[in-house]
């Protein structure tokens, strides 16, 4: 009977420790995607000004450009 109650005693506090650490991992994970995600929204806020004021080129839109020669 004293080894079945040491058995449940280690098995249930293994048991919790791994539910435990289960637990954990995932407010883990969940943490650093909030910070990923933060860190892209500043990231491009960052970037949208920057061609802001670099202008209109800087965001793609190529102005027209003089005629240029065939090459020989």
């Amino acid at each position: 009977m004293k080894y079945l109650r040491l058995l449940l005693v280690v098995g249930a506090t293994l048991l919790s420790s791994t539910v435990w650490a289960e637990g954990g991992s995932d407010r883990a994970l969940d943490r650093a995607t909030a910070m990923r995600d933060k860190a892209e929204a500043a990231l491009m806020a960052d970037t949208l000004k920057k061609i802001e004021q670099m202008g209109a080129t800087a965001a793609g839109r190529v102005e027209e450009q003089p005629a240029c020669p065939p090459a020989r």
